[in-house]
């Protein structure tokens, strides 16, 4: 060895000097002046881990903060996940497919009235990335321990097009959902690819545009978009200069998952718990046969079915849910029970259906996948009446949400046979229900001279749309004009088209029996 200095093998020792510098010197040559022995003889690596404890403490401050924040940084990017999180896991089928796939998105659109700057759009869509974590985070698949991860912000692909400008008003909101729905039919975006939020922007003219959000969803849920538009608008007009409300005070989805692992050792979760084992004791989770055997090793190819009841029927269960001290919800759920009743025979029906989540006071601003299945047990039999069923449902939902927790909570203190048809059988899948989901004030409407307006009234029917992670999904709108919106998300491997219509044309029949005469028999 020409250089003692790079022989690994000998024997070194550490010097210091007066200053307090260190230095690696080999054994075999003699001290130089000027440096003492602080660390004798020992082998290449032992020495240099002393010099690197020693150096810890020499650092310069700035330096030694600096590494402190850095460290510290790093430990805040990771969290713990929310229940919704480790749920959504048991769906994961790798980074192409199911939840963690680039079709599990969640969108939402809105005209746009008023001159719209495309460079402070870019910049207001930045800082609602930089305002919302769960746009920023990755949910790490750790196989002992999963969690999720937090990245610094980053820029929102927003994409720029034209519309049709000649277009007339009602043309024009014609095109604006049909665009929504393109979207909706070829829009992309993974649960790796950050931020997970994406823009685009389509113009008819200067002043007037359709504007949509996509975000996968494991980011957000529907109540989140809705957070995520408001904050926009806000954003949009403050980089402009222009008359805002401030910005509520936001929760970060990481808080709600740390509330959600404190609360679960309270007392009163342990009351919950023994609530959903007692009230869901013996039943069994109601399935609908599918037009054929599930494939469950083929990518599935989700479609959507739309409809609409109209303002007379949707009047009608508006004026008996206010005489029976109910909600629309309670009675349109009602009417499904009534429904799953007729399609099966079972009157002992458990079906789920979907909640916000935010069950806590402070995460109605907070962005994140919250949403929540509730399994709702309700006895048909012995109802006299279609009142009567209206009654039993809202006695179970009020029950239901009064000792509310996360789906993974509720079914893992439940029996095997509670699940067992879900997960058994490969001829039938589970049907969710829920009544669309807002925040209570979004305030977005008018802000800063601009007028958003939400596109809710998506009418055709589609083939190959953004997907969900299993099962079927009924979603009805109470739309501002007076009717209801409604659509059945299915995966058309497992139904035909006219099965799905079928399904909404039987419901339509049992509402209008229903209302017509809520006090007569259950109609057959």
């Amino acid at each position: 060895m020409s250089n003692p200095f790079e022989d690994a093998d000998a024997l070194y020792r550490v010097l210091v000097n007066s200053e307090g510098q260190y230095s690696l010197w080999p054994a075999d040559i003699a001290v130089p002046a000027g440096w003492a022995t602080a660390h004798d003889a020992d082998s290449r690596s032992n020495c240099l881990e002393y010099v690197e404890a020693q150096w810890a403490d020499m650092r310069p401050d700035s330096l030694v903060q600096a590494q402190r924040t850095r460290k510290a940084d790093d430990a805040s990017a990771r969290r713990p996940l929310s229940a919704n999180e480790e749920f959504m896991c048991a769906f994961d089928r790798g980074d192409d497919l199911g939840v963690f796939g680039p079709r599990g998105i969640v969108l939402a659109g809105w005209r746009v009235r008023g001159q719209l700057d495309v460079a402070t759009v870019q910049l207001a869509l930045d800082d609602v990335v930089a305002r919302h974590e769960a746009l920023r985070t990755t949910i790490i698949r750790d196989k002992d321990a999963p969690y999720a991860r937090v990245s610094p912000p980053s820029p929102v692909a927003l994409t720029v097009v034209d519309l049709p400008s000649a277009a007339g008003e009602a043309d024009r909101e014609c095109l604006a959902h049909e665009f929504l729905d393109e979207v909706d039919r070829h829009g992309r975006l993974g649960s790796t690819e950050l931020p997970l939020l994406r823009a685009t922007l389509a113009r008819f003219d200067e002043d007037d545009a359709v504007f949509v959000l996509v975000t996968n969803h494991l980011a957000s849920d529907g109540w989140s978009m809705h957070v995520l538009m408001r904050d926009f608008a806000i954003c949009y007009a403050t980089r402009r200069g222009l008359p805002a409300p401030e910005l509520p005070v936001t929760r970060q989805l990481g808080e709600y998952a740390h509330w959600q692992q404190e609360v679960r050792n309270s007392e009163s979760a342990a009351i919950a718990r023994e609530y959903w084992q007692d009230t869901l004791s013996g039943g069994e989770m109601l399935i609908l046969p599918t037009d054929r055997p599930r494939r469950l090793d083929v990518p599935p190819v989700y479609s959507v079915y739309r409809f609409v009841l109209d303002q007379e029927l949707a009047g009608a269960a508006t004026a008996l849910a206010k005489s029976l001290h109910s909600s629309p919800f309670m009675v349109l759920f009602a009417c499904f029970n009534l429904f799953l009743h007729r399609r099966t025979g079972v009157t002992d029906i458990v079906s789920p259906v979907i909640t916000s989540g935010r069950t806590e006071p402070g995460f109605e601003d907070t962005v994140g996948t919250l949403f929540n299945f509730l399994p709702i047990r309700t006895d048909v039999s012995g109802c006299a009446s279609f009142a009567d069923l209206v009654r039993r449902t809202r006695a179970s939902l009020l029950e239901a949400y009064s000792y509310e927790l996360p789906f993974g909570e509720i079914i893992a203190k439940s029996e095997p046979e509670l699940m067992a048809g879900p997960i058994m059988n490969v001829s039938s899948v589970v049907s969710a229900f829920q009544i669309s989901q807002f925040p209570p004030e979004t305030g977005a409407d008018d802000i800063g001279g601009l007028r958003f307006s939400a596109l809710r009234r998506r009418l055709k029917s589609l083939v190959d749309v953004s997907e969900i992670p299993d099962g079927n999904l009924w979603e009805l709108d109470l739309h501002p004009d007076g009717d209801v919106v409604g659509v059945v998300k299915y995966n058309s491997l497992d139904f035909d088209l006219p099965t799905i219509a079928a399904m909404v044309d039987e419901y339509r029949e049992l509402l209008l029996a229903s209302l017509k005469s809520p006090d007569a028999a259950l109609p057959k």
